[in-house]
């Protein structure tokens, strides 16, 4: 209590202020004068007062220095002045002073999070599915901030019984985060904000390099390099990308800030710190041209709120909820100059001014994540970063224009005419320059990338991967995120011990290729093929292993077909029972194996890694019906099915490639290319009804393996066999196989986007900053009747970069018109105020977007933007 009254003392010393009082020396050619001022603001959701707390706490120095250096001229010129601004800022929002506890929201002791950025909740959907008995559970226990491990990252992993996390993420295990929920198609998605305390590095750089790769090499899954910090090969559990590699060092962040840093406001918009404003005036030809050089705000536009036409000097954003145009610039250092026609027939008062920046490139200071006033999507990029230092995936940094001083291309200039007419005055600029808010960019998506016409797997370069290439060379050059795979594998260590001891060590991705003797000779391997391919054998060992576990499962499989082009099976006990036995090569390249990769699927194992995951899940019950299976576009083809996945409803479907689910089709009858019988008709256990393709009876078969070792371990009571969906395993490795857009360019079909793993998904994206052209017009005028004055402002910008998911790059260019009505009046209220006049200003914004995408496609929702604010100012000092 104390405190606080302490507090509340100082607020009230400090708003009984004084008006400033200049200072000047020298006969008045220098003065020097200023303010102090204190801003106090708070934030709460809905206007509930419980769930307020103070948000900003500034305290703020601001310094003006004026001096005539040469009023009576010198040399050409007829006057010169100069002109500097300092200002301090300290927020103590960060630390309190000493007086309140307002750093447990904000800084480095920050424990608590705004309640409004703390609503997640667990998604009860898998897939399109209800969980059964759903866990709608927030992830925040009151508004504390989260730990990486209770994030929705890490957490479903933790409850799944994953021994290995601490180890693997200690090394950013310091991370605070809070979780918000978004809009999902199904159920509700996440938005991680953080890391929200400023004393955590923010690194996109193989922030786990220390920690060891343990996965099981493969020739086209090699391994490795042992764990160390630094460098750019491929160590630990850091795998760059080609890509990354290549341009590495061209990136640009500026997300750290240490306490004092964001305290004292000197982040990189701030180059000069407290010098805010440096600059010479002179005056020549008889005061005909005027010119400013330095540190300055080159003002165009009209309207106090909207940069419309005054588009030179970025903002400061993070300051406030729509801080004015004064108090948010970011002054540049730049020139102007302004050339006085004076008057031209009707029209008075008749100037042009040129301008151009000379600055390093500054965007829109939009702040950090755990700031007050940064709009919590910034922390996106905050995330995106950090989320690129572990996974491989994410923001890597931005790429900045130019210097001018290194490249013309880094140069922004401007023209505007002014000139009067009767009480109205006008304008017309033009800009060009660049966006001051970034977009962006892939510069990298991993994927499965194969030869659609053979199956083949490819690197980067589109070249195909052999199984006896170079094993570094696959490493730098495999189109899929090894990084991320390698992350995940390390994450899931132990959740396979409650089935046999001897695989407690051994993580869930790679168990498939694992030599570990489960029982009288029984490998994982030998056992996935086997209960894969469907035989009763398979059956049979899948009871034997469950019953390690003590709960031996009966099931029941699909055996596939063994077709003219099947096999060899492996040389084992009952060969013909074998995965290999049934499949083309075509076929096991889909599972990662085969002869296109350099492995036996029936003793190497089937792999995850370089495994297509539509194939692998179709048939899941919760895929999509008529979601798109192992589709590829290919320019000139149109949507194409790789080898091996078709059936006889799909194009190019041939059955000695994709396998028989039916008699009927060529090769699949008695007699048909030395066929001893016919094929048999693979049904839908759960249906009756034939299977799409012979790979879906694979993927059904699979599904059953995993819930008859969810069942056997006990550590899922709620799994029923007959009931796949019941089965944590069966969710568990679905969830690993995130959807594409739905579009025909990404392999979808405009209704559905295919799925692939996580490591065969997402994308290396960089901030980019965009060059643009903005024409303007503006005008103001006052209305004696009213007592109003009035300014009006527009601008079409042309091809202004948008996101745009229907597009390959993820934006595209649109043109945007913009209008600004801004409509002020002031006035006495007597009985309010009787010394000083109440201010009323009322702004609208008007956007419109030219051929808008619809259908969510685009990052800004419709072509028509409104936006309006009304504001009430006066002084009582």
């Amino acid at each position: 209590m104390r405190r606080i009254l302490a507090a509340l003392a100082a607020v009230a010393a400090l708003g009984q202020a004084r008006p400033a009082a200049a200072f000047e020396f020298f006969d008045g050619r220098l003065s020097v004068h200023g303010y102090a001022e204190l801003q106090m603001r708070g934030i709460g959701e809905d206007f509930h007062p419980e769930n307020a707390n103070l948000a900003q706490w500034a305290n703020i120095l601001n310094l003006e220095i004026e001096a005539d250096l040469a009023p009576d001229g010198i040399g050409p010129f007829d006057a010169v002045s100069a002109f500097a601004r300092v200002l301090v800022r300290y927020d103590c929002i960060y630390t309190g002073c000493g007086m309140l506890p307002t750093w447990r929201y904000y800084g480095d002791r920050a424990n608590r999070v705004p309640r409004n950025l703390a609503t997640a909740r667990n998604n009860p959907f898998s897939g399109r599915l209800l969980e059964p008995d759903p866990d709608r559970s927030r992830f925040h226990r009151g508004h504390e901030l989260l730990t990486i491990y209770d994030t929705p990252l890490l957490r479903e992993l933790q409850d799944f019984g994953a021994a290995n996390l601490q180890p693997t993420f200690a090394p950013i295990d310091d991370a605070r985060f809070a979780v918000k929920d978004q809009d999902a198609s199904v159920g509700n998605g996440f938005f991680i904000l953080g890391p929200w305390n400023p004393d955590v590095p923010i690194d996109p750089d193989g922030t786990l390099d220390t920690v060891p790769d343990d996965t099981i090499p493969l020739p086209l899954r090699p391994a490795v390099g042992a764990p160390r910090a630094g460098g750019l090969d491929p160590h630990g559990l850091f795998v760059p990308s080609a890509k990354y590699v290549r341009d590495f060092g061209d990136w640009e962040i500026e997300q750290n800030y240490s306490e004092a840093d964001l305290a004292w406001h000197h982040v990189q918009s701030q180059d000069e710190r407290e010098l805010k404003e440096l600059f010479i005036d002179a005056e020549l030809f008889d005061g005909r041209l005027w010119l400013r050089l330095g540190k300055q705000s080159i003002v165009w536009g009209k309207t106090e709120l909207f940069r419309t036409t005054d588009q030179f000097n970025p903002q400061t954003l993070a300051l406030s909820s729509l801080p004015s145009l004064e108090e948010s610039r970011i002054a540049l250092w730049s020139v102007r100059g302004t050339w006085s026609f004076y008057t031209i027939g009707p029209l008075e008062d008749v100037r042009l001014e040129i301008a151009a920046n000379l600055d390093d490139f500054e965007p829109l200071d939009l702040g950090r994540c755990g700031t007050p006033y940064t709009v919590w999507l910034v922390c996106g990029k905050t995330f995106g970063y950090y989320a690129h230092g572990f996974a491989g995936a994410g923001l890597v940094g931005e790429r900045r224009p130019d210097s001018p001083w290194s490249s013309v291309k880094g140069l922004e200039v401007g023209a505007r005419v002014e000139f009067r007419w009767d009480r109205f005055s006008f304008q017309i600029s033009d800009f060009w320059g660049y966006e001051d808010a970034p977009t962006l960019a892939n510069f990298n998506e991993y994927e499965r990338r194969v030869d659609w016409r053979s199956g083949r797997p490819l690197d980067v370069n589109g070249d195909v991967i052999y199984p006896d290439r170079d094993p570094d060379s696959v490493l730098r050059l495999h189109p899929a995120n090894r990084q991320l795979f390698g992350v995940v594998c390390s994450s899931t260590k132990g959740i396979a011990g409650g089935l046999s001891d001897v695989l407690a060590e051994r993580c869930l991705v790679d168990i498939p290729n694992s030599d570990a003797n489960l029982a009288a000779g029984i490998t994982p391997a030998l056992a996935l093929s086997r209960a894969v391919g469907g035989s009763a054998f398979g059956e049979g060992i899948i009871q034997t292993i469950t019953g390690l576990a003590g709960s031996p499962v009966t099931v029941d499989l699909v055996q596939l077909n063994r077709d003219p082009n099947d096999g060899p099976g492996a040389p084992t006990l009952q060969p013909n029972t074998t995965l290999s036995a049934f499949l083309t090569d075509q076929q096991e390249a889909l599972f990662g194996c085969g002869a296109f990769y350099g492995t036996n699927c029936d003793i190497e194992g089937f792999d995850l890694f370089n495994a297509e995951a539509s194939v692998l899940v179709q048939a899941f019950p919760q895929f999509e019906i008529g979601r798109p299976v192992a589709t590829r576009f290919v320019p000139g083809e149109g949507l194409v099915i790789l080898p091996g996945a078709r059936g006889p409803a799909d194009a190019r479907y041939d059955p000695l490639v994709d396998g028989c689910v039916a008699p009927g089709p060529f090769g699949c009858n008695a007699g048909d290319l030395g066929r001893a019988g016919p094929a048999t008709s693979l049904l839908d256990p759960r249906t009756g009804e034939l299977l799409r393709n012979e790979l879906a009876a694979a993927s059904y078969n699979f599904m059953v393996l995993l819930a008859a070792l969810g069942a056997a371990t006990g550590n899922d009571p709620a799994c029923r066999v007959e009931d796949a969906f019941t089965c944590a395993f069966v969710r568990g490795v679905f969830a690993i196989a995130g959807s594409r857009r739905p579009e025909v360019r990404a392999g979808g079909n405009g209704d559905f986007g295919r799925r692939d793993f996580i490591w065969s998904s997402g994308s290396e994206v960089e901030l980019r900053y965009l060059k643009r052209n903005v024409l303007g017009f503006a005008t103001d005028f006052a209305h004696d009747g009213t007592g109003t004055n009035w300014s009006i402002e527009a601008t079409w910008i042309a091809g202004q970069p948008y996101g745009i998911q229907s597009e390959p790059r993820g934006w595209g260019r649109r043109d945007t018109y913009n209008l600004t009505l801004s409509v002020d009046r002031p006035t006495f209220i007597n009985f309010l105020n009787s010394s000083r006049t109440f201010f009323f200003n009322s702004q609208v914004f008007l956007r419109w977007i030219d051929d808008y995408v619809k259908d969510d496609a685009m990052s800004v929702h419709g072509p028509w933007s409104v936006l309006g604010t009304f504001t009430i100012l006066t002084g009582y000092y």
